[in-house]
């Protein structure tokens, strides 16, 4: 909006003083200067030099004398003649005094050797005609018109554009980015546009990739479930009846969790995040959270090390949501882990970083970063204890852009994965 109206505002000043002045020299072409011009001066000076030589009884015959000669229509007049009139003090200072009525323009002068003026009559050319008037006037409104029109073209062809794009996007199929210009008045609002557009390609994206995982991962356990419940009905045996029932029971609890999983990552996927940055004790949190996993249902008997290379500052986060990451990526850890998982705080060029290592079988530097993407799974580890949906380390990476970070994966010095926290230290300025 304002790249919008001090473009055009500009361009209509531009426009106004640049035609203004080329069509005011125009009409001076044709008309002339109301001022007092030098030839006019001189003309009064020669009048006055010629009456100024003649004595006084002789200057009512030098005048016509000079009249008849140069053709000038000048006249005598004394200071009397202008008793009442407001030209008296002009002419007394010995000022030219100029009138015009009308048809032709009278100059007045008193001369330096007595009391007496001298006024000439100078009639006016012929004025220009009207029309030449209302022509540069009309001239002037077109070319103030033209340039408007120059503006608002390229406005409407960007904005034809932008329209057409929007109808494609009530369409089946996504519309492709918007390409404009960064001189385009719209270009704010079709960069807006294009974020919209990749926002609702992710969704989309995301939408297909839920679903298939849904329908993919309720499978086994509702097969396992059925055929469990068909078991337990065909069976005499109460000890065996039970087996296929917490069987079952373990299978409601793995939906469960999916489901839990699934809307936890869909409220993440959907909503735009307000950040409320905090300062705070990040050496505490990270020790709570690692007596939370080593005391988890799923824990197993592993060595957990921290190293705090931050000393006793305060890190600056949304606690809330840092707290989401970390217990993501210590579950992550876990999962793979054979013996031993270490975190690490520092802060290194400006930037918190925290540190997740663990010794299990690593992750290959082609999938390093596409593990970060919704419902990747590395295929190399499919058995029961390293299952997942492949959603945490995408909400993990969600988190740390909202920080104005990332989250990165690398090879760890225990032998296995590295996964790497990192936001700016000043997230909170």
């Amino acid at each position: 909006m304002h790249r919008a109206f001090l473009s055009l505002y500009g361009l209509i000043v531009i426009a106004v003083i640049g035609v203004g002045w080329g069509l005011d020299q125009l009409w001076n072409s044709y008309v002339p200067d109301s001022s007092v011009t030098p030839e006019q001066t001189h003309v009064m000076d020669l009048a006055e030099h010629v009456l100024a030589a003649a004595p006084a009884p002789e200057r009512a015959r030098a005048l016509e004398a000079l009249k008849a000669d140069t053709g000038l229509e000048v006249a005598l007049h004394t200071l009397e003649d202008f008793a009442h009139s407001r030209l008296l003090d002009a002419l007394v200072s010995g000022e030219l005094v100029v009138v015009d009525n009308g048809d032709a323009r009278i100059f007045y002068r008193r001369m330096t050797v007595g009391p007496q003026v001298i006024s000439w009559r100078q009639p006016r050319p012929e004025t220009p005609d009207p029309m030449l008037y209302n022509l540069l006037l009309l001239g002037f409104y077109l070319a103030i018109a033209l340039v408007v029109f120059l503006w608002v073209w390229p406005l409407s062809r960007d904005l034809r554009k932008l329209e057409k794009q929007t109808r494609l996007l009530g369409s089946d199929t996504v519309p492709v980015e918007l390409q404009l210009a960064p001189t385009s008045a719209v270009y704010d609002l079709a960069s807006a546009f294009n974020r919209m557009a990749r926002r609702i390609r992710d969704l989309l994206a995301a939408y297909k990739e839920m679903t298939y995982a849904v329908s993919h991962e309720l499978r086994t356990p509702l097969a396992r479930m059925k055929f469990g419940l068909e078991m337990a009905n065909d069976l005499n045996d109460l000890q065996r009846i039970k087996q296929q029932l917490a069987g079952v029971r373990e299978d409601v609890t793995e939906m469960d969790a999916l489901v839990n999983q699934l809307f936890a990552y869909a409220g993440f996927e959907q909503s735009d995040q307000v950040l409320d940055v905090q300062p705070g004790d990040m050496v505490a949190l990270i020790h709570q959270l690692i007596e939370r996993v080593k005391s988890s249902p799923h824990g197993r008997a592993l060595t957990y090390g921290f190293s705090n290379q931050l000393g006793d500052a305060t890190v600056v986060c949304e606690w809330y949501l840092m707290e989401r990451a970390i217990l993501n990526l210590l579950h992550n850890a876990q999962r793979y882990a054979v013996r031993e998982i270490g975190v690490t705080l520092e802060q290194r060029d400006g930037r918190y970083r925290i540190l997740v290592d663990d010794d299990g079988p690593g992750v290959p530097e082609s999938e390093r970063e596409r593990i970060f993407q919704s419902f990747v799974r590395l295929t190399d580890h499919t058995n029961a204890q390293t299952r997942g949906l492949g959603l945490g380390l995408a909400i993990v990476q969600r988190i740390m852009r909202w920080h104005g970070g990332r989250a990165f994966a690398g090879e760890s010095p225990l032998g296995g994965a590295r996964m790497v926290l990192e936001w700016p230290a000043a997230a909170g300025d």
